[in-house]
């Protein structure tokens, strides 16, 4: 049992170390504005707040604002859908923007902790996995510092 705590403490601290680095949480910037080259965030930002009046309003979702004068357009896939799970929660208590930040970091943080228990399940060992969720969250068309998207 010890083993298992002491592997899962590993992995947590890997994976928060990193996400601290690429989304510079020590920075007043993450906490102040909007990330601005992560995919087109002006267009999730403001889907994201559609959906989430439509569900404190109990309207429909369909045909947001930007679909004008279309009606019925679903304005969003399937990748953006799963956004909206962790975006609701954290807009009750903060500001869309940072809200934004905040789903950002949780969706690749879940997708982090998701592949190493994948890889685990496979039978790879603990420092097989951590490796294989390092070179795959770290690859360039993951996350890319230079551009930082």
């Amino acid at each position: 049992m010890k083993t298992r705590l002491a592997r899962a403490a590993l992995v947590l601290a890997v994976a928060g170390s990193y996400l601290v680095y690429v989304f510079q949480l020590s920075h007043a910037a993450f906490w102040t504005s909007g990330i601005g080259d992560w995919m087109d965030p002006y267009f999730i930002n403001a889907l994201l707040e559609h959906w989430y009046q439509s569900a404190i309003s109990l309207r429909d979702p369909s045909s947001p604002p930007m679909y004008f004068p279309a009606r019925g357009t679903l304005g969003y896939s399937h990748g953006l859908v799963l956004f909206a799970v962790f975006y609701g929660p954290v807009r009750l208590f903060l500001h869309p923007f940072l809200a934004y930040n905040v789903t950002l970091l949780l969706v690749v943080a879940t997708g982090m902790l998701c592949l190493y228990v994948l890889l685990r399940r496979l039978g790879l060992s603990l420092a097989e996995a951590l490796i294989l969720t390092a070179l795959f969250c770290t690859s360039k068309n993951v996350i890319n510092g230079g551009t930082s998207t």
